[in-house]
């Protein structure tokens, strides 16, 4: 999963899902799972991956452990998965109101994605069971899964209504839950607060995800958790920003406040990374992960800067896909940290995955 729910409104969609059944079948999985934001998935445990081994050598102590290439595809069926699992929650809604969706369309049958949703979460869990010996990637693993079907049932919809909706139990939530929530509703601190959960939930997922790729490296985690933490948090914090500021896709205008929340997030994101880094492993040249880390800072700023407080939701949806593109820059960064040519070839090879996100989204929902 990404910065939102990784949908919008499809009353028009950009590909015409129609002619060849071929086609159209490939056009209907290419909008389902939101094409330009795959680009984006891999990188998070690959930059986990490179900063716990950077650490690592640094230290004296270069791993020699296993691949990160098991992770990487777990987390993109994790991703899959999660984003099958969020349109078959909202059919009931997206039926009556999105109905050019994949799904309420009839383009894809809902047997059919219900089948390869399990295929994929199942996927991931045996990929992780059987690639790692230790245990730690297969328990964050379950701990994403956890965090992607807690998000598409219930935090959600909390984001913007304040509690879950009983008229669709899938993507509400349970009826206890919402009636809890009724039950609450005379403290309005509570539901206030209650909107935050949804997007900390989406940017929970990318810090797993991340996580995911420093627990690869054998001995790493958990004893020495306050930089992975830094790096997880920080990617947490910086999509659950984006998540917030999406919300302005099914409204007119974005206020200023959320539409700086990402590049201040990410402003943090670097600075406790870097200071979190520098502080346990002085001997790490950390130039190029700044250099990069601060590229990609200024780049959020330009979305911010051009949306105004009464922007279009096409403009806002555009900005979205931009923030989550970003990912490959922040990815890049911490790719620099694996020692010797390795880094900066990923990193290379991450940022110019950017132009052809970007190119792709001409297409394809990112957001």
């Amino acid at each position: 999963m990404t910065g939102t729910d990784e949908h919008s409104d499809e009353s028009t969609p950009p590909v015409k899902v129609s002619g060849i059944p071929g086609i159209s079948r490939l056009g209907a999985w290419g909008r389902l799972l939101r094409v330009p934001n795959l680009l984006t998935v891999g990188g998070d445990p690959l930059a986990g991956y490179c900063l716990a081994t950077g650490l690592a050598a640094a230290q004296g102590d270069p791993p020699a452990g296993p691949s990160p290439i098991a992770a990487i595809f777990a987390s993109l069926l994790f991703y899959a998965g999660g984003l099958i699992h969020n349109d078959l929650s909202d059919l009931a809604e997206d039926r009556r109101d999105r109905p050019a969706r994949p799904l309420p369309a009839g383009h894809i049958s809902t047997p059919v994605a219900q089948a390869v949703m399990l295929l994929c979460f199942a996927g991931a869990i045996a990929t992780l069971k059987l690639a790692y010996q230790h245990y730690t990637p297969l328990a964050i693993g379950a701990a994403l899964l956890l965090a992607i079907l807690l998000y598409n049932r219930v935090t959600k919809s909390l984001a913007t209504t304040g509690q879950p909706s009983k008229n669709n139990g899938c993507r509400g939530g349970s009826e206890a839950t919402a009636t809890m929530l009724e039950k609450s509703g005379r403290h309005g601190w509570m539901l206030q607060a209650m909107r935050f959960l949804g997007p900390v939930n989406m940017g929970l997922c990318r810090g797993l995800s991340l996580l995911l790729g420093c627990a690869v490296v054998p001995g790493f985690l958990p004893d020495s958790l306050l930089i992975p933490l830094a790096a997880a948090g920080g990617a947490t914090l910086y999509i659950a920003a984006v998540t917030a500021a999406a919300a302005g896709e099914v409204r007119t205008g974005v206020s200023p406040i959320l539409r700086w929340l990402p590049v201040m997030a990410a402003t943090a994101w670097g600075v406790a990374t870097t200071i979190a880094i520098g502080f346990l492993s002085q001997s790490t040249d950390l130039l190029p992960f700044a250099a990069i880390f601060a590229g990609g800072v200024i780049s959020s700023a330009w979305p911010a800067i051009r949306l105004t407080r009464h922007a279009p939701p096409s403009r806002i949806q555009k900005a979205i896909g931009w923030w989550i593109r970003n990912l490959l820059i922040f990815q890049a960064a911490f790719c620099t940290l694996l020692p010797g040519s390795g880094g900066p070839i990923l990193a290379a090879v991450l940022l110019t995955l950017w132009p052809t996100a970007a190119i792709l989204s001409r297409r394809f929902y990112a957001s």
